[in-house]
């Protein structure tokens, strides 16, 4: 086969996924704003990405339905975060229950996804559970009380990653390690609503979470919408830059 003909992805003859863009429609986000240690919030944040000095951390919770993966649950903590004057969020931990979209968000735009049972349950209360390896590091309730208007809704819709993809040879730099930005187009809110929450989280070997644990858990929103995820843009690539 020649090399214009292969697919988006391994297998080339079966392809994991195809190429964006993905059509979210009938889909859910929870936005659960929080404060968290300012130091331990700023270190998941690599430079030359400025995380917000405040300890401003948002648990997003994701109940979705797309064109190329079909439906699965989500997981994210996300740091308030600038690039060069543009106002983002930086991805710092993203878990889910789907192969699919777990491999593009990782090979595509650099999302730091990782596999776990992301369990979300229920509409006027929504109560939610990630766990990996046997280990429950997340737990939220979120109690909807009041229908929102547009002005009351704050959805940033872009998000920074750092994307890295390791060599294949030993002691070589990365082939990839760069800055990406996505911004969520198309986007259509159907119902906005507002709340209260409470979260835990726990660490387990390979998800430190707990140093996150949240000082003040300001309140939540949830979103029902349509979106569209296309395809991002390199803010920084480290490897031409050093």
């Amino acid at each position: 086969m020649t090399i214009q003909a292969l697919g988006p992805s391994v297998p080339f003859h079966a392809p994991l996924y195809a190429s964006p863009p993905c059509r979210y429609t009938n889909s859910e986000l929870q936005l659960v704003s929080m404060v968290a240690a300012p130091e331990a919030v700023a270190a998941l944040v690599p430079e030359p990405v400025v995380p917000n000095p405040d300890g401003q951390l948002v648990l997003m919770l994701n109940r979705l339905d797309a064109d190329v993966f079909g439906r699965y649950h989500e997981a994210a903590l996300l740091v308030p975060s600038s690039f060069e004057g543009v106002e983002g969020n930086f991805t710092a931990f993203m878990y889910l229950d789907e192969d699919r979209p777990n491999a593009a968000g990782r090979e595509i735009w650099g999302w730091p996804k990782k596999h776990a049972m992301v369990d979300i349950e229920g509409d006027a209360r929504i109560d939610s559970e990630v766990a990996r390896a046997g280990a429950s590091i997340i737990q939220s309730r979120v109690d909807l009380s009041a229908e929102l208007g547009p002005a009351e809704v704050a959805l940033n819709p872009t998000f920074f990653n750092l994307k890295l993809i390791p060599s294949v040879r030993e002691g070589a730099p990365p082939d990839v390690m760069q800055i990406t930005a996505t911004t969520l187009q198309d986007v259509v809110i159907h119902r906005a609503r507002g709340g209260t929450a409470s979260v835990t989280l726990r660490s387990s070997k390979q998800d430190p979470l707990r140093r996150l644990s949240p000082r003040e858990v300001q309140g939540a929103v949830c979103l029902q919408l349509d979106l569209t995820l296309g395809f991002g843009e390199v803010l920084h690539d480290y490897l031409r830059a050093g």
